[in-house]
Order: structure tokens, then sequence, then C-alpha cells
């Protein structure tokens, strides 16, 4: 089995890699603060968005849209195509994962949802309307 090797530039660790939903885009959230898109068919480097600060971790919403979360507490939603990012919120502790669902938190709206620690512990978990650009719900 032959296999496509890509030549990535990151300066830092690696918090996620993840496929797109449909496609054999990859994306990859690191700690050098850069949130990148690859096109793995052809090699290519889509999008390369650089951040303020590290990136813990992202997400794809779907082809065209990823969200982030970053060593500031915040949550980003990124617009794959336009490079544009828009702040959805944030917590009062570190990030420590994401994940999108259009089916979670009893609503019709599309979701991502995030959880952080707090003095080592799970505390809260929310649920960001990426429609509404805000926390629709908090579970502790």
């Amino acid at each position: 089995m032959k296999g496509t090797c890509l030549e990535i530039d990151i300066r830092d660790a690696i918090s996620r890699v993840q496929f797109a939903p449909q496609s054999n885009n990859l994306l990859i959230s690191s700690w050098d603060s850069t949130l990148r898109l690859y096109d793995v068919e052809n090699g290519l480097l889509r999008l390369d968005a650089s951040m303020e600060v590290a990136l813990l971790g992202c997400c794809f919403q779907d082809e065209t849209t990823a969200v982030s979360i970053g060593s500031d507490c915040c949550v980003r939603r990124h617009d794959l195509c336009s490079n544009i990012h828009t702040l959805l919120g944030n917590h009062d502790d570190l990030v420590t994962s994401v994940e999108y669902s259009e089916e979670s938190c009893k609503s019709f709206y599309l979701k991502a949802a995030t959880s952080s620690f707090k003095n080592t512990l799970l505390s809260c978990q929310s649920c960001w309307s990426t429609f509404l650009l805000c926390c629709i719900e908090i579970f502790d």
C-alpha cells in the first residue's frame, strides 16, 4: 500500500489532527499558534492561520468551517475559505477538548461542545451555538 507523505513545517507540538467529514482534508492544530488545513490527496497546504496563542485542539464543523480552542481559554470558529475567525466565547480555565455535533445539546442550532479543567477536575462542559455565536448551555 502506498501512502502520501505530507511535508509539514510545524515548529511545536501538534495538539490535534482530524480528517474532514467528507474529504481527505486534514485539519491540524499546534502549540506553535497555527491552524493548518492540508489537502492530503494533492499534498497541498490549503490554509495556514496564525493565532496569537497556542492552539490546544480543533475540530471540523463541516468541510469549510472549523472550531479551535486556545491557551487563552477561548473558543473560536474559523471560516476555512476566507481565513476569518470569530470568537465564540471563553472558559474560566484552560479548555481541554472540543468536538462538534449537529445533534447534541438538545437544540437545532449547530454546536461545538467544549470542556475545561479547574483545579485538575472536570468543571464544566459547554455547548456553543456556532449560529448565535454564544454559549447556550453549561453543564456542571
